[in-house]
């Protein structure tokens, strides 16, 4: 107990919302932002067992096997959903008001309880671990993506991202918050490495590359010390990734932007009035998704073909609603 009352305000704000216990998050929707909760919005995307997975507003989830062509799978929540991952074996996707879902294949869903009902804004998997991050510092960890065990937050700040790799994660978010742990529970503090606003990060070519507000381009080796690396004249940048050899990050007003080595980018034209949200690569491709549908693809990175997959493009022949 003396340890308790010794906490911050922010902590023990944070523990009530916890203990709330597990409601229905079509009963309660604190979306990230109005657009995201829109069904036409496609928020995160991964790729796994043969498919690319997208997950958007008000429960949607679509999955494709080439990028192109996309079928929309029975909602079984109304909450926005944020990010989804692959890992262990199946797909996992956060969203508003704590919701959590599973699926092995992409296309049946099981709606499981984290005991926290702020946003989740983003989530990964390393080590056999599944990690999401969101508000009010959250971190949730689950070895099988279905029981989810809820970690003191380290700090108080809104987590935006979150990545894996040499043996780490890495938590981002605002206010320059930057936080690693070698096991999903005990969390560093690196906040005082840069000043930032982190959107979303990968791991690749030996290195952590984060991407955020107002054109934030960061680099790391070990997640701890930071280097900056903005070009000056990009728009908000929401998504990043590594694949063939490069670095692809994407974000506002159809930005989409490459690199060897996270530290020198090109700027490759897409549809300008595209937002785009997240990305992920599977053997057929890049494939990024973002508002009203947005969905640009590309073999290699570097030559990019964009079209928008809902309403009209998504078959429906699947979809019962229940």
């Amino acid at each position: 107990m003396k340890k308790l009352l010794l906490r911050p305000c922010w902590f023990l704000a944070v523990i009530a919302a916890m203990a709330a216990g597990c409601r229905s998050a079509s009963l309660t929707r604190a979306p990230l932002d109005p657009e995201a909760a829109r069904a036409d919005s496609l928020n995160g995307v991964a790729w796994g067992r043969g498919r690319y997975v997208a997950v958007g507003g008000a429960g949607t989830v679509l999955s494709s096997a080439d990028g192109a062509s996309w079928q929309r799978q029975a909602p079984v929540t109304e909450a926005a959903l944020h990010a989804v991952v692959f890992g262990n074996g199946q797909f996992v996707a956060a969203g508003s008001a704590g919701t959590l879902l599973a699926s092995r294949d992409g296309a049946q869903w099981t709606l499981t309880c984290g005991d926290f009902h702020g946003n989740l804004r983003a989530v990964a998997f390393g080590m056999g671990l599944f990690v999401t991050v969101g508000d009010s510092g959250a971190v949730l960890t689950s070895r099988d993506g279905l029981m989810w065990s809820v970690v003191p937050p380290a700090v108080p700040n809104a987590l935006r991202a979150v990545t894996f790799g040499n043996g780490r994660f890495i938590a981002l978010g605002v206010n320059h918050t930057i936080l690693a742990s070698t096991n999903g529970t005990h969390w560093e503090n690196h906040s005082d490495s840069m000043d930032a606003c982190f959107r979303a990060a990968t791991f690749g070519n030996g290195k952590f590359v984060a991407v955020g507000c107002k054109d934030t381009i960061a680099t790391s080796l070990d997640g701890a010390a930071w280097e900056n690396h903005s070009l000056g004249v990009l728009p908000y940048m929401n998504g990043v990734t590594f694949a063939r050899g490069r670095f692809v990050a994407v974000g506002e007003r159809g930005g989409l932007i490459t690199s060897p080595d996270g530290v020198r980018w090109s700027v490759l034209p897409v549809e300008p009035d595209a937002r785009l949200k997240a990305i992920t690569t599977g053997p057929m491709g890049f494939v990024a998704v973002g508002a009203r549908g947005s969905v640009v693809r590309s073999k290699d990175g570097a030559s990019w073909s964009g079209t928008r997959v809902m309403p009209a493009k998504v078959a429906s022949s699947a979809v019962s609603q229940p």
